[in-house]
């Protein structure tokens, strides 16, 4: 069956089992990132969504990311969202400085004490 690009937005799996490509990198280099893209889609996932838990909660980070990877779903046409899992405050500075947004959420911590610091 031929791949077609039935998305006219970056919101919609197509009905089927999708998956989260996690391109982590431990010094958020952005060329090992890539590569970790590149190497996920190569087997079939991201296709839900392309999201980093990035190593730093810098909102220049944040919009390196967000860049790089808009650039490369761009420019491969991959029907996907992305979005960097820093902390939610990170986002909204990252987004004020037009960072490329599809899908903004942060991960809630796994104790109570964790996730009264996140306030």
């Amino acid at each position: 069956m031929p791949c077609r690009d039935a998305l006219s937005f970056h919101d919609r799996p197509s009905g089927r089992l999708s998956t989260r490509l996690q391109p982590n990198h431990p010094t958020d280099d952005l060329k090992g990132i890539a590569a970790s893209v590149f190497d996920g889609l190569c087997y079939g996932s991201g296709d839900a969504v392309i999201g980093v838990n990035p190593a730093t909660d810098s909102v220049n980070t944040v919009v390196a990311l967000l860049h790089m990877l808009d650039r490369i779903r761009a420019q491969y046409r991959i029907p996907t969202q992305i979005c960097v899992l820093a902390h939610v405050t990170t986002q909204m500075q990252a987004l004020a400085q037009g960072a490329p947004i599809d899908l903004m959420f942060q991960s809630i911590a796994g104790t109570e004490a964790a996730n009264t610091s996140l306030a």
